[in-house]
């Protein structure tokens, strides 16, 4: 898994950053109309999307999950593309996209989680992240009449806590090549 998380990196950056500035976009200007915070959530998805295909794709033929985490990368895709074309539309059905976008990443953080607890240290803060997002996820689920607004900044908090994460698993992935060949060197 470490060889795998060293080749994504990059893509894994772009998330972590794409999640942190999303999250503290909408926290910091919540005051934005309406249809301005949709269109920075297209964004988001769209970018998003577009890491996790990248990086899934990668992986292709080395990891398990390589197809599921692709197949959430597109939808991230197709979200972000359907909220750009129907914006009226994503604001009637935010909760929904909302929600099982969220469902979808928090059930995927706690997949990776545990398959990389036995890698790294810090799959605390993937816990953690996987389970707020979950969390919102439902909510916003189980309560549909939920405002835009808020569904937005539930989607914030949850991105800046596993944008923590990302951008710390990033950075430590980065470095692991150099681990990788040092402990090859001596054989």
């Amino acid at each position: 898994m470490k060889n795998t998380l060293y080749r994504v990196w990059i893509e894994i950056l772009i998330d972590g950053l794409s999640a942190f500035l999303f999250g503290v976009a909408i926290l910091a200007f919540s005051a934005m109309p309406l249809f301005m915070l949709i269109w920075v959530f297209t964004f988001y998805m769209f970018i998003k999307g577009l890491s996790l295909s990248i990086g899934a794709w990668r992986t292709k033929g080395k990891e398990l999950y390589w197809h599921f985490l692709f197949s959430y990368g597109i939808l991230n895709i197709v979200t972000g593309v359907i909220s750009a074309n129907y914006p009226h539309l994503t604001l009637l059905i935010l909760g929904f996209i909302v929600s099982i976008n969220l469902l979808l990443s928090g059930i995927l953080q706690l997949v990776m989680a545990f398959h990389l607890r036995k890698e790294i240290a810090r799959e605390g803060w993937l816990i953690v992240s996987g389970g707020i997002t979950l969390t919102a996820g439902v909510y916003i689920y189980i309560m549909p009449r939920v405002s835009s607004t808020a569904i937005l900044f539930l989607v914030a908090v949850a991105s800046l806590v596993s944008s923590v994460f990302l951008v710390v698993l990033s950075v430590a992935a980065k470095n692991w090549n150099t681990n990788i060949e040092e402990t090859r060197e001596p054989a």
